[in-house]
């Protein structure tokens, strides 16, 4: 993203509005109620939703940013791993892009249809069934 950080965009959401998102999350059992999270930007612009999925505690979570782009909501998700061996400094975890893709793909299957674009950074495409 354009913060500097590694995060690559790696989810589209195609033909959805925020609310849809943010109610499909939910369904999911998403929270919004982001408890750790560093600031990241895309095109100059703050996150207009960030969720987690709390796997066990705040130790181990699925973690999504989105943004509108392009007319798009696009954003970055991955798997938080904390690295117990440096838990002294706040916020140090490390991100596996791919396991977060794999495990959102595995949550939608059957509620819409996706579809995994590989490449530099690959890309799990979220659309509306016809």
């Amino acid at each position: 993203m354009a913060d500097g950080s590694e995060d690559c965009v790696n989810v589209v959401f195609e033909g959805f509005e925020e609310e849809e998102v943010k109610e499909l999350l939910h369904i999911l059992g998403w929270t919004t109620n982001v408890r750790a999270s560093h600031d990241a930007m895309l095109a100059g612009e703050k996150p207009l939703l960030e969720a987690e999925y709390l796997v066990v505690l705040e130790l181990l979570r699925y973690h999504i940013r989105l943004f509108r782009y392009g007319g798009k909501i696009v954003g970055n998700i991955h798997f938080n791993n904390v690295d117990l061996r440096k838990l002294k400094k706040l916020g140090l975890h490390v991100s596996d892009h791919e396991k977060g893709m794999a495990f959102l793909k595995s949550q939608l299957e059957g509620l819409v249809c996706t579809e995994i674009v590989k490449g530099e950074c690959s890309v799990l495409v979220v659309k509306k069934c016809l």
